[in-house]
């Protein structure tokens, strides 16, 4: 007899159960054969299997990329794990350069060492493995190279880089050029869903190199491609979203005159012309070339690997399972954010307003955080507005003549339930100004700043906006022009990592303003700007609802930062939509909040916030339905503005699940369907638990 579980559901919509079996998560295993001059490890999950090889005389070989569930190996025999071409540049500006060209599979390379560890979820929280990590060391005359192969547990994927040190005492090293990976795979019939923004497009063709004249506008950020017999292979860098040339003047907001949209530091490319059997990451020249001091070590560009079987719905699902674990995700149940930046320009950003209205109201709504925006530490006299100057934003004490302390308004804030945000900017400064985010010094400083802030106020939340990675032209002794941009991305990343790293409840949002000034409409946010267990802002998105959609298969569906929809409502359909995402701001002046908003918001909160409920969302967000024709091969067909939009969440043995359904703020324009629930498990029977909460603000149960 089947065992009988319970599956709760917040719907509109009548939802008929169906699912396909699941595995339990197992925990990565390595395994390493051979010894001396020939080695081989096997890496493997539950759903990967991947195999690399050392052999003398041969360099390191990707053997097999080997998706579980397909039963199929895609490694063919010209795959490289590495291509970089480059060339020395001796101090001594009397001698001249020597060029290089490096390949995983050269002849020369000699083995030094290799380490397998754990992988945990934070400094803190190290009781908590989430895969291994396998780290292969070579090395010839004047280089060494670590490669990185981070394989996490259960049905996530791979994450690869490698870490290259210039070993040459007397001569930089300049990677000009690189095939960060190239991979031989089978270019069967297929579909390769991708996204250049905020949209995803498909293709049965192939995917050639971005053009270095479009603004960066067609550059793909990922690739799922789905063969014509449902299963396949997904493989995305970790790079910025566009790269700023400039500004020309030093700390200015200058709108250029010149081309300064150029394109991320990397980008993938699907059988291209020159290159017809091989998928490859490779960098984009004009954006980044890595020069590496003598002695100097510093992490290259990583890609994320994964495979699937399925339609690209399990596709984008596999992706999803990747970065639960990548990014160290946990207690990612939706919170709720009242932000001051729409009216402190009103004279509102006093003591006396948040103390009389907004807690009060805020509290009767059940929002999670309050957060001060831009202003708190350098307003102008009056505090209705900012002061622009160069680093204005470092000071970490409050500078607005409404809050005259800091310390005394967090002490509130805690008081009253709430948790603290506060807007801070890592450079210091305004759009291409502050400090230079390449220097780790001004890291390490920005690194004590922070924690004192969360000593002193007990600071939660930090959200981090403008331009921060504009590009420094001038030579330093820590960077040059042509990989500045990619330093502040890296080394801040790291800062804000070691940061949540220290304090697990501490969280950062990230917004799609950091890569250039001006800001173009299509800005976004990529997956270097996202710190562990952080958010991210969206664009391209009409309603609340749409940000699910955008991001599933491209962005975590766990960083989700909605900027508007969070204000309160009593309508219950908009009210659920919002819990699509991570974290949702509340815009609007709390005195024009509605009573019926404010209860509405109020019943629902405390329901969702009780532990039955949050013990489900804290876990990962699987879409069920996000419009007509998501499922389809052809991502043309997929009409994401069509409602409903129905998503669901399991804890990890799916014998309980809850899933919501709504039309986002959208009218029903096909009749409501049985929508397969394809994330249970089919072992199990569940009875189906209706819990609905309406416009007239009553809960109703109902069984089935």
């Amino acid at each position: 007899m089947k065992q009988i579980k319970y599956i709760f559901i917040w719907t509109m919509i009548f939802l008929q159960t169906a699912g396909i079996g699941q595995i339990h998560a197992a925990g990565t295993v390595i395994t390493e054969t051979g010894g001396g001059n020939n080695r081989t490890w096997l890496l493997e999950n539950d759903v990967l299997r991947f195999e690399i090889e050392y052999t003398q005389g041969e360099g390191v070989k990707l053997k097999q990329f080997y998706n579980k569930e397909a039963n199929v190996n895609y490694i063919g025999s010209n795959s490289l794990l590495f291509d970089y071409t480059g060339q020395y540049i001796p101090t001594n500006k009397h001698t001249g350069p020597v060029s290089f060209n490096y390949k995983a599979t050269d002849a020369d390379w000699s083995y030094r060492t290799h380490t397998v560890e754990n992988i945990l979820m934070s400094k803190t929280l190290n009781n908590v493995v989430l895969g291994k990590k396998l780290t292969i060391s070579i090395e010839k005359q004047n280089i060494e190279i670590g490669l990185e192969f981070e394989l996490f547990d259960g049905r996530s994927g791979l994450r690869y880089q490698t870490q290259i040190k210039n070993k040459s005492l007397d001569s930089k090293l300049m990677i000009e050029r690189s095939d960060v990976i190239s991979l031989d795979l089978p270019n069967n019939p297929h579909n390769i869903h991708y996204v250049t923004n905020s949209k995803w497009l498909s293709t049965t063709g192939n995917i050639e190199e971005a053009t270095t004249t479009n603004n960066a506008n067609d550059v793909p950020k990922c690739l799922i491609t789905l063969y014509n017999d449902n299963e396949g292979w997904y493989i995305a860098p970790e790079v910025n979203w566009k790269t700023q040339y400039g500004p020309e003047v030093s700390d200015k907001q200058e709108t250029p005159n010149y081309y300064y949209q150029l394109r991320p530091f990397a980008l993938a490319t699907a059988w291209a012309a020159g290159s017809t059997n091989l998928v490859k990451v490779l960098t984009c020249p004009e954006a980044f070339q890595l020069v590496l001091f003598p002695g100097e070590e510093f992490e290259y560009i990583a890609v994320n690997l994964t495979a699937f079987k399925g339609d690209i719905v399990d596709g984008k699902m596999a992706v999803e399972e990747h970065f639960r674990k990548r990014f160290r995700f946990h207690n990612t149940t939706t919170s709720l954010m009242v932000n001051d930046w729409d009216w402190f320009n009103q004279g509102l950003r006093t003591e006396s307003y948040f103390y009389n209205t907004v807690f009060p109201k805020a509290k009767r709504a059940g929002y999670d955080i309050i957060l001060i925006d831009d202003g708190w530490n350098n307003a102008t006299s009056d505090g209705k507005w900012i002061t622009d100057n160069n680093y204005s934003r470092d000071p970490v004490v409050s500078n607005t003549p409404g809050i005259p302390s800091m310390q005394i308004m967090a002490d509130s804030i805690k008081k009253n339930g709430f948790r603290l945000g506060l807007w801070y900017s890592n450079s210091g400064g305004g759009h291409n100004k502050g400090h230079d985010l390449a220097d780790p010094l001004v890291q390490s400083d920005k690194q004590v700043m922070l924690q004192a802030m969360i000593n002193n106020y007990s600071l939660k939340h930090q959200a981090v906006d403008l331009t921060q990675y504009w590009q420094n032209l001038d030579d330093t002794d820590y960077s040059h022009p042509s990989d500045n941009v990619y330093r502040k991305n890296v080394l801040t990343r790291r800062m804000m990592n070691e940061i949540v790293g220290d304090n697990p409840d501490y969280e950062i949002k990230v917004t799609s303003e950091l890569d250039l000034y001006p800001n173009p409409d299509n800005r976004m946010t990529e997956l270097i700007h996202l710190p562990d267990n952080g958010w991210m802002t969206i664009t391209g998105s009409n309603k609340p609802i749409d940000g699910i959609g955008i991001h599933f298969g491209h962005l975590p569906l766990n960083a989700i930062y909605l900027g508007s929809g969070g204000d309160p409502t009593d309508k219950a359909d908009e009210l659920y939509a919002i819990l699509s995402g991570r974290d949702v701001k509340a815009h609007n002046l709390p005195t024009s909040w509605s009573e019926g908003g404010i209860r509405m918001f109020g019943k629902m909160n405390e329901w969702r916030k009780g532990s039955r409920v949050k013990t489900i969302t804290d876990n990962l967000v699987r879409p069920v339905f996000l419009g007509k024709g998501w499922d389809n091969a052809d991502a043309s067909k997929w009409e994401r503005e069509v409602a409903p939009y129905i998503w669901m969440y399991t804890n990890d043995d799916k014998s309980t699940a809850f899933v919501i359904a709504t039309g986002g703020g959208r009218s029903l324009v096909t009749p409501p369907d049985n929508y397969p629930l394809r994330w249970l498990d089919s072992g199990k029977n569940y009875l189906v638990e209706d819990v609905t909460l309406d416009d007239t603000g009553v809960f109703t149960y109902t069984f089935k």
